[in-house]
C-alpha cells in the first residue's frame, strides 16, 4: 500500500487482514528506487497506490517482479487520468501474451467489481478464524534515519493492545474526532486513526494529503473541529505563527487585553508543569480570570486555527521549540510531546492532562510524557566520556507494544533484542526521577564522537543554533573523528527558482526582506557566501551559541552555507522530515 490517508486506504488495510493477507505500508514520499527495493524485499502479490507515477513505474518493471499479480490504482476522481487509461487499454490488448500469474492493472472500482459474482464467504470466514494475536498483522517500514529502511512486523496483539492502552488513558467517545497530519504509513498515525478509532468508536478525518498547503490544512481543521490532533513540529510552529501575527497586529485596548490574557494563560501553563508550586500544592486550579481570558481572547484564537474543540494536541517526533510550546500553552492549547518508534507500535511515551488535583506536573516542555502504562523503559549507560549535563543513556523498552521482529532480517533482530526480549531503541535520553517524565535527547547516531574521545549530542548544538539563528532553514552538526565540531547551514530558498543561464540559487522573498531590515542586500546563495555583513551575522549567532554551551561542550569552530535545502528527494530528510545522519 502506497498512498495518502483516505477511506480507500482504510478499506484496503482492513480488507487485506480479513482476506488473510498482510498489509505492507510504504511512505508515499519516498523515491521510486526506495519503493522498488522495499517491494523486492517484501514480495507482495498486489500493489495498491494512489499515485499514477508509482503505478506507471511499477508497471514498466513488472517483469522484474515475478511475485506481483496485480497493480491497483485509486484516486479521488471516478475517471482515471489519461496515463493510467493508456495502461488499462494496453492491458486489454495483451490478454494473450501475459505471464501466467499476472492478472493486470485495475482501477479501484474495477478491482472491487472482481468479487461481485464470487462465492467466497466460507473461505473468508475460515481465513478470519485463522487470525491469531501473536501472528503478524501488518508490516511497516521505518524512516531510515539510521540507514536503510527496516520492515517492522507488528502483531495483532501489538496493535490491539496498544490501542486499548491508549483508550484507557485518553477515554475517547463516539463524539470525539481525530485528525492526524502524519502519513498513514507512520505507525503512530495508524494506531490513532485506525486501531484507536475502532476501539473507541470515534470518527477519523483524512483532510490532509502530504503535498497540501498549510492554508488548506487550516481550512480543513476549521470545518472538522477535531478533538484530537497529532502533527509534527513544523505544523505547530506554523500554528504559533498565526497566533503571533494576531498578537502583533493588535493595538490599543485590544493589545492590552491580549497581554493580560497571555499572562493569565502563562501562569496556568506554568502551574500545570509544576513551575513555581510548593510541594504538595495542586496544579489544576485555573481561577476565574482564566475563564474571562478564554472568553475574551483565547476562544477566538482557537477558532482561527481550527482548534476550538481540541482537547488533545500532540507533537510526534523531534520536539517543538520552547517559544512555540510556551505560546500555545499560554493560549490554553498545550502541545504535548509524544515518543514512539515503529518498533514500539508507534507509541511509547504519552502525556495525559488529567483532571485530578495532583502536585506532580501534568506535562513539561521538552519531555515526552511517561511510559505507556503496561510497558517498561530501562536505561543502558553509554560508553565513553559522556556529557554530564545531558546524562546520556540509551532507552530500552519492554511491553506488549514491542514488535515481532524485522521481516526476513533475523540478524538485525538479534542486534536489537537481548536475551530477555528487551528492545534496544538506539534513542538517547533520561528520565526525571520525581515526575517520571521521559526526555529524548537524540538517537545514538546523533552522538558525535570527537578524536579526543568526547561524546556530544548533535541535537543539543542544533537546538541552540535554531534559537540564535532562527532565520536559517536548517542546520546539521558534523565532527565525528575530528578535534572540533562544525555545522552545515541551509537558507530559505524560493519555492520556484527563476530559469536563468547563470547557476544561481535565489533566496526566499521574505528572507530577503528580513535581511534588508538589517541593511544586508543579498538575493542569492552566491551573494550570501560573498557578503561580509551576512557572514558577520552568522558569526554573531554562532558565538552566542558557544557562549551558551555547557563547559563540557567544545565550541563550534567552522560553518558552511550549502547551495540547496535539505529534502526527501535529495536524501537528507526522511518522509517525516527527520535528518538522515
Amino acid at each position: 500500500m502506497i498512498g495518502h490517508g483516505s477511506c480507500t486506504w482504510v478499506i484496503s488495510y482492513l480488507g487485506s487482514i480479513c482476506a488473510g493477507c498482510i498489509p505492507c505500508c510504504l511512505f508515499e514520499e519516498d523515491a521510486f528506487e526506495t519503493h522498488l527495493a522495499n517491494v523486492k524485499h517484501l514480495e507482495p502479490s498486489v500493489i495498491i497506490a494512489s499515485s499514477q507515477t508509482v503505478v506507471r513505474s511499477f508497471y514498466h518493471v513488472k517483469d522484474e517482479l515475478p511475485f506481483l499479480r496485480n497493480i491497483v490504482y485509486w484516486n479521488d476522481n471516478q475517471k482515471p487520468p489519461s496515463q493510467i487509461q493508456q495502461i488499462l487499454d494496453l492491458e486489454e490488448k495483451r490478454t494473450g501474451d501475459r505471464r501466467n500469474n499476472w492478472y493486470g492493472v485495475y482501477t479501484w472500482t474495477s478491482f472491487l467489481d472482481v468479487s461481485k459474482d464470487a462465492e467466497h464467504t466460507a473461505e473468508l470466514d475460515n481465513r478470519k478464524k485463522n487470525l491469531r494475536p501473536g501472528r503478524c498483522c501488518c508490516i511497516l517500514t521505518t524512516q531510515g534515519t539510521t540507514g536503510s529502511q527496516k520492515p517492522v512486523m507488528l502483531t495483532h496483539d501489538n496493535v490491539t493492545w496498544t490501542a486499548s492502552a491508549l483508550q484507557a488513558n485518553l477515554n475517547l467517545t463516539v463524539k470525539d474526532s481525530i485528525v492526524s497530519c502524519l502519513p498513514m504509513a507512520c505507525a503512530t498515525s495508524q494506531i490513532f486513526c485506525l486501531h484507536l478509532a475502532l476501539v473507541s468508536g470515534c470518527s477519523v478525518s483524512f483532510p490532509i494529503r502530504n503535498d497540501v498547503q498549510f492554508s488548506d490544512m487550516l481550512t480543513a481543521l476549521r470545518a472538522i473541529k477535531p478533538t484530537h490532533v497529532i502533527a509534527r513540529a513544523p505544523f505547530w510552529q506554523q500554528v504559533a505563527g498565526i497566533v503571533k501575527s494576531q498578537i502583533t497586529e493588535a493595538h490599543g485596548t485590544k493589545a492590552k487585553t491580549f497581554s493580560w490574557a497571555l499572562e493569565r494563560g502563562k501562569s496556568v501553563a506554568e502551574k500545570q508543569q509544576g513551575i513555581g508550586l510548593a510541594s504538595g500544592q495542586p496544579n489544576s486550579s485555573k481561577g476565574a480570570s482564566w475563564g474571562l481570558a478564554k472568553r475574551l481572547v483565547f476562544s477566538k484564537m482557537w477558532e482561527t486555527v481550527g482548534l476550538d474543540e481540541c482537547r488533545y494536541a500532540a507533537c510526534f517526533g523531534p520536539c517543538v521549540d520552547s517559544d512555540t510550546l510556551d505560546l500555545l500553552a499560554s493560549i490554553g492549547r498545550p502541545v504535548l510531546c509524544m515518543y514512539g518508534a515503529t518498533e514500539t507500535s508507534g507509541v511509547q511515551g504519552l502525556t495525559i492532562l488529567t483532571k485530578t488535583h495532583s502536585s506532580s506536573p501534568k506535562f513539561r516542555h521538552g519531555y515526552s510524557g511517561r511510559a505507556l502504562p503496561g510497558t517498561k523503559i530501562l536505561f543502558r549507560k553509554q560508553a565513553g566520556e559522556v556529557s554530564p549535563e545531558c546524562e546520556l543513556h540509551e532507552l530500552e523498552v519492554a511491553g506488549r507494544n514491542v514488535m515481532l521482529g524485522y521481516y526476513k532480517q533475523a540478524k538485525r533482530c538479534l542486534q536489537v533484542f537481548d536475551d530477555d526480549g528487551v528492545f534496544r531503541t538506539h534513542d538517547i535520553g533520561k528520565i526525571d526521577s520525581d515526575s517520571m517524565l521521559i526526555k529524548i535527547e537524540c538517537r545514538d547516531t546523533e552522538i558525535i564522537t570527537l578524536s579526543t574521545g568526547k561524546q556530544v549530542s548533535a541535537c543539543f548544538y542544533e537546538a541552540y543554533l535554531k534559537q540564535f539563528l532562527p532565520f536559517v532553514s536548517g542546520v546539521v552538526m558534523i565532527g565525528n573523528g575530528m578535534p572540533f565540531v562544525s555545522c552545515l547551514i541551509t537558507l530559505p530558498l524560493k519555492a520556484k527558482q527563476p530559469s536563468t543561464t547563470k547557476q544561481e540559487v535565489y533566496l526566499d522573498d521574505e528572507f530577503i526582506k528580513f535581511l534588508q531590515h538589517k541593511n544586508i542586500r543579498i538575493h542569492t546563495i552566491q551573494d550570501a557566501r560573498k557578503s561580509d555583513s551576512f557572514t558577520s551575522l552568522l558569526i554573531q549567532g554562532v558565538q552566542r551559541v558557544n557562549q551558551s554551551l555547557p563547559p563540557f561542550y567544545p565550541a563550534i569552530k567552522r560553518f558552511s552555507i550549502l547551495g540547496r535545502q535539505f529534502s526527501v528527494e535529495g536524501g537528507e530528510l526522511t518522509p517525516l522530515q527527520e535528518v538522515r545522519r
